[in-house]
């Protein structure tokens, strides 16, 4: 199964939904969500699941959010 075609045709103008919930951070737009949790022995975030894309624009930006979101909590450094 490819990608989906309504992510496909987002725009970066689209705000994300950024929410921490059970160790998860998810982050979603328009049938897309990708979800990220910080084991314990990581000192970065790792991606669990996400839609298929290929917007490269879309991926750099949902990460960027998760990161953000991972500070904030004091997740990262």
């Amino acid at each position: 199964m490819g990608p989906d075609p309504r992510v496909d045709r987002m725009t970066n103008k689209e705000p994300l939904s950024v929410v921490a919930r059970d160790g998860e951070i998810i982050v979603s737009v328009s049938g897309f969500k990708a979800v990220y949790y910080k084991p314990t022995n990581q000192p970065q975030l790792i991606l669990r699941r996400r839609s298929d894309t290929d917007e490269h624009e879309l991926l750099a930006r949902v990460w960027q959010a998760a990161n953000n979101k991972a500070r904030e909590l004091g997740w990262i450094g």
